[in-house]
């Protein structure tokens, strides 16, 4: 049953993050910016330095590793928006695997698959952010949750030194995908061991020291790619992870982790919510049984000589025990992991680092759902029917009819034929600039119109500056000139 849950969770990840995934049209922001790095880099071969429009891209400050995976699917599939998404969707699928094998430490298969399937319903995960877009976040979370899970095997299931070395390299490389961003990850797994008392313990030894070093090797090979200028490696991707957003706004939502579950979490989010009344209340009503409830009691229990041994437990001294439940250990786990993510973005303003904690709020949920379950049998129906009108949500948006832009439609023949695009003063959006890669990834662009250029791309108030140049095609923002004289200064020049 446990192979078949999983399956179920694989082939539901698989759709959802590749169903299509080659319709929708490019966004206009970072995935577009990604594809534009991946064509330059897999055209030129340098591997180690990101340019957009043939210039150094000083906007993009965080590590490679997402680029470097486009480029390969590029280079593999050719250039078109599925190649383009395809790293990410695979990314998806194993983020699902990891997570399912991170709740089978703890819970059982139906547990897993319910918390999973939750996650699918909701489009702050699988929807238009990680699954089908070409950024860094769905690989960024995979390594993450990977990481995660070998820490944890060797954390609470008294695993070899290797599953803490595994536990390295994936953080290792969720921090080459993103950058810095994977810390309040690592936060929050510190928050878990340091609620079990292990802290100390655990930093101390010989493995983890080991592990330490594995992981900066990550950071230092990043920053053996900057020359060793760790201002220019360290400093902007610091800035743009946890300061920038303090800084763009001026005003502050405090409410900013509640709008976002309220908007990408859909329906779930307000059992989430009651999940936490739930728990202090369950807290409270058993706080004379905590032992007998909080732990497996398979080894007793020794306080210190000067205590009774009749008497109340603490959480704190609950939380310590090895035989804590597995279950608890579980939701601990969850909650340090969201709160940390929570308390962090709320800080920082940049509520899109909410999309990583969505698996452990899903978990959190669950909980929640499975004492409901278990306690009115009526219950079960209406989580059945929060499954079945969240997951038409999901399917409403693959029978749309997308849109893209008629610029690229109705030139197609005619740029897939240039050799050479001449673009006066601004860039176009990054996505008219992809999919110009995308028809021909040869063009040699200028920022700079010249006379030997082609074809001319520009702004639709810029035409005037270029009389001697037919026009091929405009709209209500672009005009697409063809050969001429040049502009109007040259020739006065002339």
């Amino acid at each position: 049953m446990n192979n078949i849950y999983l399956l179920a969770i694989l082939a539901i990840a698989a759709f959802f993050a590749l169903y299509k995934s080659a319709d929708a049209p490019l966004l206009d922001a970072v995935e577009s910016r990604n594809g534009v790095n991946a064509v330059e880099m897999s055209r030129s071969g340098n591997y180690t330095q990101l340019t957009y429009a043939d210039a150094p891209d000083a906007w993009h400050t965080k590590p490679p590793l997402s680029v470097w995976s486009i480029a390969a699917s590029f280079r593999a599939l050719g250039h078109h928006a599925f190649a383009l998404r395809l790293p990410m969707a695979l990314a998806t699928v194993l983020l699902f695997f990891f997570l399912f094998k991170l709740i089978r430490l703890y819970q059982e298969a139906d547990f897993a698959f319910y918390s999973c399937l939750i996650l699918l319903s909701v489009k702050g995960l699988v929807g238009r952010h990680l699954a089908d877009l070409g950024e860094f976040d769905a690989i960024f979370t995979c390594f993450a949750v990977a990481g995660t899970y070998f820490f944890l095997r060797y954390f609470d299931f008294r695993k070899r030194a290797p599953a803490l070395y595994l536990s390295a390299i994936c953080f290792g490389l969720s921090f080459l995908s993103k950058g810095f961003g994977v810390m309040v990850f690592l936060f929050g797994i510190m928050m878990y061991v340091v609620m079990r008392r292990q802290l100390l313990k655990t930093i101390t030894r010989r493995a983890f020291l080991l592990a330490l070093v594995i992981f900066l090797i990550f950071p230092l090979f990043w920053l053996a790619l900057q020359n060793g200028d760790w201002q220019a490696a360290f400093i902007p991707n610091i800035h743009q992870e946890y300061l920038s957003y303090t800084t763009q706004f001026g005003g502050r939502n405090w409410w900013g982790f509640f709008n976002y579950l309220n908007a990408q979490f859909e329906w779930w989010n307000y059992l989430f919510y009651l999940s936490m009344p739930v728990g202090f209340y369950l807290v409270y009503l058993n706080q004379h049984a905590l032992e007998q409830n909080f732990t497996t009691i398979i080894a007793d229990y020794n306080p210190p000589a000067q205590l009774p041994r009749s008497r109340l437990f603490t959480i704190g001294e609950l939380l310590a025990r090895e035989d804590l439940k597995p279950n608890i250990q579980l939701l601990l786990l969850s909650i340090c992991i969201w709160w940390s993510l929570a308390v962090v973005c709320t800080i920082s303003q940049n509520v899109q680092y909410l999309a990583f904690a969505l698996p452990f709020i899903a978990i959190t949920t669950a909980a929640c759902i499975f004492y409901f379950n278990h306690r009115y049998e009526w219950f079960r129906y209406i989580f059945i029917a929060m499954l079945a009108f969240t997951f038409w949500g999901q399917l409403d948006r693959y029978v749309r009819d997308y849109k893209h832009p008629d610029f690229i439609l109705k030139n197609e023949d005619v740029l897939q034929n240039a050799t050479s695009l001449a673009i006066d003063d601004n860039l176009p959006s990054q996505d008219i600039l992809l999919y110009l890669y995308f028809l021909q990834n040869d063009i040699r662009i200028t920022a700079a119109e010249d006379r030997e250029s082609e074809l001319v791309f520009c702004h639709l108030e810029q035409q005037f500056e270029y009389p001697d140049r037919p026009v091929i095609y405009q709209d209500d923002t672009y005009v697409l000139l063809g050969a001429g004289l040049g502009r109007m200064e040259d020739r006065l020049e002339m």
